[in-house]
């Protein structure tokens, strides 16, 4: 009988996900002004990326917005890319779900859009990495993704490419786009505590 109300009693539960902010890179204007990147279609846009500790990417959310005018219906992704000779070579893992660019903000407006990955990718501190939007359809610059302010560091740059292989072009020398990387983890910590409560408050079922 226990075993029974036991099993339906962990079936009515799922494990707790949680996305914890580990790195970030720029902080957004308080005037909304500043450089940015142009997200059109069918373009890479890369900017520079190197994880603090070691963790799985669960979601990277850009400061973005529409451009004056225009709808934005195509499709963008996310993704990791390694570096190599200071530029984009490989993917890591797998890309992000795809966001509708009709949900990112409108110009004048930028804020926060995330991306979420379904299939985490693993990161290591100190690695030189790529944080890429991807926009698979289209090709007008449909939207944009801010930057930091210029002269932050050597070999810290932002590059595109229409089709994601060598060579790739410079878009902007010494700086970020403004990004927000964050861990993901599952913790079984309530399941746990909910045997424990469950195994106290129904010791009683034992003597059957």
């Amino acid at each position: 009988m226990k075993s029974i109300i036991l099993m339906c009693f962990l079936c009515a539960f799922s494990l707790a996900q949680t996305y914890t902010l580990v790195d970030s890179t720029g902080t957004p204007l308080a005037n909304n002004s500043g450089l940015q990147l142009s997200l059109a279609g069918r373009e890479y846009n890369a900017s520079p990326f190197t994880p603090s500790s070691s963790y799985s990417v669960g979601k990277i959310e850009i400061y973005t917005q529409r451009n004056s005018g225009d709808t934005n219906d195509r499709l963008y992704n996310a993704q990791i890319w390694t570096k190599v000779n200071k530029v984009p070579t490989a993917i890591v893992g797998a890309a992000s779900d795809n966001v509708d660019g009709k949900t990112f903000p409108e110009n004048g407006s930028p804020n926060w859009i995330e991306f979420t990955f379904s299939t985490p990718v693993a990161v290591t501190s100190g690695d030189s990495l790529y944080i890429v939007i991807y926009g698979p359809s289209g090709s007008a610059d449909n939207a944009t993704w801010r930057l930091t302010s210029s002269g932050i560091g050597v070999d810290v740059d932002c590059w595109y490419d229409n089709d994601g292989i060598a060579p790739w072009t410079l878009a902007y020398d010494g700086g970020y786009a403004i990004t927000r990387v964050y861990s993901y983890t599952v913790s079984s910590e309530d399941s746990e505590s909910r045997y424990k409560n469950y195994d106290n408050q129904h010791s009683r079922y034992d003597r059957y």
